[in-house]
C-alpha cells in the first residue's frame, strides 16, 4: 500500500492559496478506523489472558498513518481549495 504523507514543507507553501485554515484535533483518530475481518485476523494476538484480535486501528501498525490519512483526506474532500479555485 502506498499513500504518501504530505510534507510540512509542501503545506506551508501551499497555505499562502487558501483564505482560512483550521486544525483538527484528532488525539483518538486511529481508533475511528474499523479493521476490516481480514486485518483483525492478521493482527491477533495471544498472550496469557488469550487469544485477541483489534476490533479498531491501533496506532503501532506499520500502515495506519497511511490509512489514517487517506480517511482524513477523503472526508474533507471538496472542503480544501485554494483561492478562487
Amino acid at each position: 500500500m502506498e499513500y504518501a504523507m504530505p510534507l510540512v514543507d509542501d503545506l506551508l507553501t501551499e497555505m499562502k492559496a487558501y483564505l482560512w485554515f483550521c486544525s483538527l484535533d484528532a488525539a483518538s483518530g486511529f481508533w475511528a478506523v474499523m479493521m476490516t475481518r481480514r486485518a483483525r485476523k492478521m493482527e491477533a494476538f495471544v498472550c496469557a489472558l488469550g487469544h485477541f484480535e483489534w476490533l479498531r486501528m491501533p496506532f503501532g501498525l506499520k500502515n495506519a498513518p497511511m490509512i489514517y490519512q487517506r480517511m482524513i483526506d477523503n472526508a474533507l474532500w471538496g472542503f480544501v481549495q485554494p483561492k478562487g479555485g
